[in-house]
């Protein structure tokens, strides 16, 4: 993997996934969608109407955001 060789190249600590998010559930208010279909397009909806109540969400998500890539 180049980036875990890149990290080790510059002594960057190298962090399991499930760490990390372990850490940014422990450390946030999580809310969490599940599903056997609908799940990218849910997310975004959610994702949508927190930033129009002027929340400021984060997102971890294996689909792509339209509103992410600006």
């Amino acid at each position: 993997m180049p980036d875990v060789a890149a990290a080790k190249l510059h002594d960057l600590p190298i962090v399991h996934r499930s760490a990390m998010l372990a850490h940014w559930v422990s450390a946030f208010r999580p809310l969490a969608v599940s599903g056997t279909s609908g799940k990218s397009t849910t997310t975004a909806m959610v994702f949508e109407i927190l930033r129009g109540t002027g929340r400021d969400p984060s997102v971890i998500t294996g689909g792509d955001l339209l509103a992410l890539q600006d």
